[in-house]
């Protein structure tokens, strides 16, 4: 029995002991607990009361000073707080006895615990302030490498003032100069540049003309001040010159490292950002009946395409119907975010999808009685569903042979399915057999079915094994009931089957699997009850297993090993292929309309998670303010997780400690707007990313909260 949910009243009985009606007043407190229970309690009560003669020694376990204190012939060693705490219990108990002894030891664990807490919650300014914001969308200003060039030249102004400089470094887009003396300039002010020591050194006719540069930063640093231009100038002879300058002398000068490490970094950050997606870019177009294009898919997301698998179809493309996508581009005008719920229903063997968003269900009026059933069906899901217009445009430079896509000309809208972690629903009134039936105006009814592309973000093989075509009858077991079927094709560890009828199951649904046919022709091993796991649903009932168990690992990769072996002439092993799909340098630029907030990395640091780097691409988005504004030394965005009930304790390092994770993980922050009297509110929803390699899908886990920052003017 646990007797600490009786604290409160242990204590209040404590004081009471003595009364004459103590056991009426022990049924008082204790009213509706068991005897069996309320004779523990009095045991606990005649422990804790009995006396004690143990010393109380703490010059060992804190850090504290400790002071001797003498009662009853017996000296203690205690702190100061550990002195409050042991006067008060002698004087709730009347004497030292075994409770006043353990209330003073619980106090010291409790402070040690609480300081060990605190020293993993607290995060010193030197990792505030190291916090590198990144730009991940390839749009950057300065696209070329920088060339360290000490070298005079001479800058002429709009207004016709000449002035001596030096460059600082130089590249093919731009210019770095440091002057002599500050002049008051204007950003996006023209200026001429003569590249006087070049002139003398290479003698080439382009360099006897001024080139034409634009002012885009000026900065002051230990009283030397620069100016930063960008080439401005369309001299195809200059543009060649300088290009040819930098590839024969770059031996000869020291150029910008630190670029190179940025870019790559950028590329691996984005690429690992986009590896651990675990939302659903589905891209559309409005002018078509069926306006779903196709969808971009990785290992991870890949669990929702599977719950949108239903009755031999994906459910997708009628949530983008003709008339229900008109629909939810007039809602996404007021707010491009919404809720959006589905489930599936079995009826006289077959299924049926139903999905509404959070506006259809206030709209019909229908929203308590969807939500009272769905949310009981184990294939319950809860999405956070995004819809925007979007045009693809190129930001690379691609070779001749990567032709444009096609499909990508006609993006016009981009939709986001988000799976969110939702808690149980309860309803205590009763809700009508004729209310449930109304909810059926959700039911996909799907007549016209055009389908759409899957398009792999990384494509790699899927399949490690080779299978082999072989028929034969099979059953399989679900849940205690026994559905026949047909083997398709078998690899190692497993098993492609059609079954004979519909039944409801899911990606990561777990079976057995009899073999009796072949059982005939395997006299040394066991081929009943072997377990598998679904890990692919296909049309026309057909599943996609693998092995489950170590036991019928073993089994089936003897088996089918030995019986490949003695028949291949007669097996035919099917090829491994793919579907050509866009180069993966294509398919990173379309997903980089997820980077219009911010995104946080996460780095484990001595066992403490912090912020690494926050990619912000959007200068003016909410997010960024939220990022950038400062109150004091502190940003706004680690006061709120520092000071507001110990966010960051909550939403990151407690996760991450949960979850065992060595490795690097994110945070992905959606941020939106919401303006009253004039100001701007942030309004934040963090949704925590954890990863481990090689168990992307295993150890994924999303906690979702919002909290309401200051009001930003």
């Amino acid at each position: 029995m646990d007797l600490t949910k009786y604290n409160s009243q242990i204590k209040e009985l404590i004081s009471l002991r003595h009364e004459p009606d103590f056991n009426t007043l022990l049924d008082k407190i204790l009213f509706g607990e068991s005897n069996s229970h309320k004779f523990l309690i009095k045991m606990e009560l005649n422990r804790l009361t009995t006396p004690c003669k143990r010393v109380i020694d703490l010059r060992d376990k804190v850090l504290t000073e400790c002071s001797p204190y003498d009662i009853e012939n017996i000296k203690h060693y205690l702190t100061i707080e550990a002195l409050a705490i042991f006067k008060s219990n002698l004087e709730r108990y009347g004497e030292y006895t075994i409770g006043v002894f353990e209330a003073v030891h619980q106090y010291i664990s409790e402070k040690k615990q609480f300081e060990l807490n605190a020293s993993t919650q607290v995060i010193n300014s030197d990792t505030k302030s190291s916090i590198e914001l990144l730009t991940l969308i390839n749009n950057r200003k300065r696209a070329t490498p920088r060339m360290y060039l000490v070298s005079m030249v001479n800058i002429t102004l709009s207004d016709g003032k000449s002035l001596q400089a030096q460059t600082a470094n130089i590249s093919t887009t731009g210019l770095k100069i440091k002057l002599t003396h500050y002049v008051p300039l204007r950003n996006e002010e023209l200026v001429e540049v003569m590249f006087t020591d070049l002139r003398h050194s290479f003698h080439e006719p382009v360099l006897n003309s001024a080139i034409k540069y634009k002012i885009i930063k000026q900065k002051e640093k230990e009283s030397k001040f620069y100016l930063y231009l960008t080439l401005s100038d369309n001299n195809d002879d200059f543009n060649q010159f300088l290009k040819h300058f930098i590839r024969t002398h770059h031996y000869k000068y020291k150029f910008d490292v630190h670029y190179y490490y940025q870019l790559v970094k950028i590329d691996a950050l984005k690429i690992s950002y986009f590896k651990q997606l675990n939302a659903l870019p589905i891209y559309l177009n409005c002018n078509e009946y069926s306006p779903i294009l196709f969808a971009l898919k990785n290992h991870v997301n890949n669990n929702i395409l599977q719950d949108w698998f239903c009755d031999g179809v994906n459910q997708l493309e009628f949530l983008f119907n003709e008339l229900r996508f008109t629909q939810l581009c007039v809602y996404a005008q007021t707010r491009p975010a919404t809720t959006l719920y589905s489930f599936t229903h079995q009826v006289q063997g077959k299924i049926f999808f139903i999905s509404a968003t959070e506006e259809e269900l206030q709209h019909s009026g229908l929203k308590t009685q969807f939500l009272h059933y769905g949310s009981r069906k184990e294939s319950w899901r809860t999405y956070h569903f995004t819809l925007q217009p979007y045009q693809y445009l190129e930001n690379n430079h691609y070779p001749q042979t990567d032709l444009f896509p096609q499909q990508f000309k006609n993006i016009t809208h981009l939709a986001t399915l988000l799976p969110l972690n939702d808690s149980t629903i309860t309803y205590n009134q009763q809700i009508d057999t004729k209310d449930i039936n109304k909810i059926n105006c959700f039911v996909h009814r799907i007549n016209k079915i055009k389908g759409f592309d899957i398009v792999e973000m990384f494509t790699e093989e899927r399949r490690i094994e080779p299978r082999y075509l072989f028929s034969c009858k099979v059953f399989a077991v679900l849940e205690g009931k026994k559905h026949s079927g047909t083997l398709i094709d078998f690899s190692l560890t497993g098993l492609r089957i059609k079954l004979d009828n519909n039944i409801d199951i899911n990606v990561n649904h777990k079976l057995t699997v009899n073999l009796f046919e072949l059982q005939k022709i395997a006299t040394n091993y066991s081929l009943e009850n072997l377990k598998y796991k679904v890990v692919h649903l296909s049309p026309e009932n057909t599943l996609h297993l693998q092995v489950n168990d170590k036991a019928s690992s073993l089994t089936t990769k003897n088996f089918f090993s030995l019986l490949v072996e003695n028949n291949k002439d007669k097996l035919k092993c099917l090829p491994l292929n793919e579907k050509r799909t866009p180069s993966q340098k294509r398919l990173l630029e379309l997903s980089e309309s997820f980077l219009n907030n911010a995104i946080l990395f996460i780095h484990n640091e001595k066992n403490l998670p912090i912020i690494k780097y926050a990619a912000i691409n959007h200068v003016k988005s909410p997010i960024s303010k939220l990022l950038n504004r400062r109150n004091g030394k502190q940003s706004l965005l680690q006061e709120l997780l520092l000071d507001n009930d110990y966010l960051y304790e909550r939403l990151i390092t407690k996760p991450v400690k949960e979850n065992d994770s060595s490795n690097d993980c994110m945070v992905y922050i959606k941020a939106y707007e919401r303006t009253a009297s004039g100001k701007v509110s942030v309004c934040s929803s963090l949704i925590l990313i954890l990863h481990r390699k090689g168990y992307s899908l295993s150890n994924q886990q999303a906690i979702n909260t919002t909290f309401m920052p200051s009001t930003i003017t």
